[in-house]
C-alpha cells in the first residue's frame, strides 16, 4: 500500500476542511437508531436516504473504514439505501429509493404508459380540487362548518396518499439520480474498499443503478414528471458515463441528444429554467463539472458552454457586499444563502481559502463529498464578478420557465427579470410568471442594517393555509433604483388567497406599518397610489426569532379585492 491510499490524502486544505465539515455534521446528527442522518432543515432534522448515503462516502473517502465500526458502519447505510429501492418495472416509481420513514407507495393503480404526459397532470389537478372541494363543503354545511378543518383535511390527504401514488408525496423520482451519483463516484473511486466492506456489496449496487436507470429513462423519455435542470444534468451525465463504462452505446446517444437538447433550450435566453434559483442553480454548478471530470469529449465540451454560461447568469446578480444574490428566484427555499445552498461550498472551492474564507454549515453541508470529487471552478473572467460589490447597476433578463405542474398543453411561459443593486440595498421582481410553485419569490429586497442583511419578499397562499402550490395567481412585476411595482393578477382564483409580504429583520413590530408607510428597521417603504388595505402579524421563525407578515386577501368575484397594485420606493435609514 502506498502512503496516500485515499483520496482524501491528496486533497487541497480546502477540500480537507469542507469534507470535514461534512463529517461534523454527520457524526453530530446521526441516529443509531434509525442508522440515519438527518440535515438541518429550518427548525427541524430532515431524516433521508442522501445525506446518510454521502456520510458513507466521506468515511471511504476519509478511509476511516479501516477501522472496524466505521466499516461496519458504512456497509449498514449503504444496504440499507439498497434494501430502500423499489424494484417494480412498470410502476411509474420503478427504480426510485424509498423514504426511510414512509412506506412503500400503492402500486397496481396506475398505468403510466397508457396516462401519458396528460397523466401526472390530472393526477395533480384531482387531488387538488378533491382538498379544496372538502374544505369548500366543511366551510359551508351546517353541520360540518365546526369540525376542525386542519386535522380533518390532513385524514383526508392521507387517505388519497393510500388510495393511488402521487409524486413527491409518496415517491421522490429525483432520488434515482441522485444516489446514483453517490454510487458511480463510490465505484470509480473506491471499489476497491466497498468489495473488503462485503465482497458482493459493488455488484448490488451496479444492480441498484441499473434499476434506477430504467425507471428515470422511461421517466425523460415520457416526461410523465418534468425534470427540473439540476436533475437533468445528472440524468445525462449517468447516461454518457454509463453508456461508456458498461457497454451501452443507446444510453450514451441518449444522453447526448439531450446535452445538446439543454444546451439548444439554454442558448434562446440564456437561462435556465429554474432561473437565478440559489438553491437549484447551485446543483447544477457542481454536477456540471462532472462532466468535465468524468465525462466523454464531446460531453465535456457541451459540459464547458452551460457550466460558463451558468456561472455568468448567477454572479451577474450576486452581490458580494451581501453575499446573496439578487433576485427575483423562480425557485427558491430560503432568502439567506447560508441556509440551503452549496454556493458558499462552490464559492470557497473556486475562489480558495485566501479570497474566499466562508465556508458556513447549512442544510446542504452534507453534499460537501459529493461536491469536492466535482472539482468546481469559476470562469477567470467571471472571478471579479464575485469578489467586487455592484454599485447603482440595473439588470433586465428574460427566461423560459419551467411549470411543473402547468399542464402538457401549457406553454412554457417567457418571463421578464429585472433587478437593481447597490452595495446595501438590492431589489428584484419577476414579471409574467405561472410557475405554481410556493419556491416561487416574484418580488425580493435585501438591506443591510447593524451589519445584518434583512429581507422582504412577497409571496400567496390559500386563505388560512400554509404557502404551497396555487394556480390562477398572476405577478407582472418591475424593479428600479430603489423601487418596486408590482400588480397581482386574481382574477382567475376560485377560493379565498391571500397575498402577503414577509419582512425578516432584527426588532420587528406591526406598529412600524401604517397604510402609506412602513418604517422598518434601516428601511424605510413608502407605498405609492392608493394602497390595499393591509393586515399586518408578527410569526415565530426566522433568523432573528420572528417574522412580520402584511397580508391582503383577494376572494372569487369582489373585483374590487382581484387586482391588487403595489408600488413600493425604499430608502434607508441610519443604523
Amino acid at each position: 500500500m502506498t502512503e496516500k491510499q485515499y483520496l482524501f490524502d491528496d486533497f487541497s486544505e480546502e477540500k480537507k476542511i469542507l469534507v470535514t465539515d461534512a463529517l461534523s455534521v454527520f457524526e453530530a446528527s446521526f441516529d443509531p437508531a434509525r442508522r440515519l442522518v438527518g440535515f438541518p432543515c429550518v427548525d427541524h432534522l430532515w431524516w433521508d436516504n442522501r445525506p446518510t448515503l454521502n456520510y458513507a462516502l466521506a468515511l471511504l473517502l476519509t478511509g476511516r473504514t479501516e477501522h472496524p465500526e466505521a466499516a461496519t458502519l458504512a456497509r449498514g447505510i449503504i444496504e440499507d439505501v439498497l434494501a430502500r429501492q423499489l424494484v417494480a418495472p412498470g410502476e411509474i416509481f420503478h427504480g426510485v429509493f424509498r423514504h426511510p420513514l414512509e412506506q412503500e407507495p400503492p402500486s397496481g393503480i396506475l398505468d403510466p404508459g397508457r396516462l401519458g404526459l396528460y397523466g401526472e397532470h390530472l393526477m395533480d389537478l384531482t387531488l387538488e380540487r378533491i382538498e379544496d372541494s372538502f374544505h369548500e363543503i366543511l366551510s359551508h354545511d351546517p353541520l360540518l362548518k365546526d369540525l376542525p378543518a386542519g386535522p380533518l383535511g390532513a385524514a383526508l390527504h392521507r387517505a388519497v396518499l393510500q388510495a393511488y401514488p402521487v409524486v413527491w408525496d409518496t415517491y421522490e423520482p429525483n432520488s434515482r439520480e441522485f444516489i446514483t451519483l453517490t454510487f458511480l463516484m463510490m465505484l470509480h473511486h473506491m471499489e476497491r474498499e466497498l468489495a473488503a466492506l462485503s465482497p458482493d456489496l459493488p455488484q448490488r449496487m451496479r444492480a441498484a443503478i441499473g434499476h434506477a436507470m430504467e425507471g428515470a429513462i422511461y421517466r425523460s423519455k415520457s416526461n410523465f414528471t418534468p425534470l427540473n435542470t439540476n436533475v437533468l444534468c445528472m440524468h445525462i451525465f449517468e447516461l454518457e458515463y454509463l453508456g461508456r463504462h458498461w457497454h451501452r452505446p443507446e444510453w450514451q446517444a441518449y444522453g447526448l441528444e439531450l446535452a445538446e437538447r439543454l444546451l439548444h433550450d439554454y442558448r434562446e435566453h440564456h437561462a435556465v429554467a429554474e432561473f437565478n434559483s440559489p438553491t437549484y442553480c447551485a446543483v447544477d454548478l457542481y454536477v456540471l463539472p462532472f462532466w468535465r471530470q468524468y465525462g466523454g469529449e464531446r460531453l465535456q465540451k457541451l459540459g464547458e458552454e452551460l457550466e460558463e454560461g451558468i456561472w455568468s447568469d448567477i454572479l451577474a446578480f450576486y452581490q458580494p457586499s451581501m453575499r446573496n444574490i439578487c433576485g427575483p428566484y423562480s425557485r427558491v427555499y430560503e432568502l439567506d444563502m447560508a441556509l440551503h445552498t452549496s454556493f458558499y461550498t462552490l464559492f470557497y472551492l473556486a475562489l480558495g481559502q485566501a479570497r474566499f474564507p466562508f465556508h458556513p454549515v447549512g442544510a446542504e453541508t452534507f453534499e460537501n463529498p459529493l461536491i469536492v470529487l466535482a472539482s468546481p471552478r469559476i470562469p477567470e473572467h467571471l472571478i471579479p464578478q464575485a469578489l467586487e460589490p455592484k454599485d447603482d447597476v440595473t439588470i433586465t433578463r428574460t427566461f423560459r420557465e419551467l411549470c411543473e405542474r402547468g399542464g402538457p398543453d401549457l406553454p412554457e411561459g417567457v418571463c421578464t427579470a429585472t433587478a437593481w443593486l447597490s452595495p446595501s440595498l438590492m431589489i428584484g421582481c419577476m414579471d409574467g410568471s405561472v410557475n405554481t410553485s410556493h419556491q416561487l419569490d416574484p418580488l425580493v429586497v435585501f438591506w443591510k442594517w447593524q451589519d445584518q442583511v434583512c429581507t422582504l419578499h412577497l409571496r400567496r397562499r390559500k386563505k388560512g393555509q400554509e404557502p404551497g402550490h396555487l394556480r390562477l395567481v398572476r405577478f407582472h412585476g418591475k424593479a428600479e433604483k430603489r423601487r418596486a411595482m408590482m400588480d397581482v393578477d386574481l382574477t382567475e382564483i376560485h377560493q379565498d388567497v391571500e397575498v402577503f409580504f414577509e419582512v425578516e429583520a432584527p426588532g420587528l413590530d406591526p406598529r412600524m406599518i401604517s397604510p402609506v408607510c412602513w418604517d422598518l428597521p434601516g428601511l424605510k417603504v413608502d407605498l405609492g397610489g392608493d394602497p390595499t388595505s393591509m393586515e399586518t402579524a408578527l410569526v415565530p421563525g426566522g433568523r432573528f426569532g420572528s417574522l412580520l407578515q402584511i397580508s391582503s386577501t383577494a376572494s372569487p368575484g369582489q373585483k374590487q379585492t382581484q387586482f391588487m397594485h403595489f408600488d413600493l420606493q425604499f430608502s434607508q435609514t441610519p443604523s
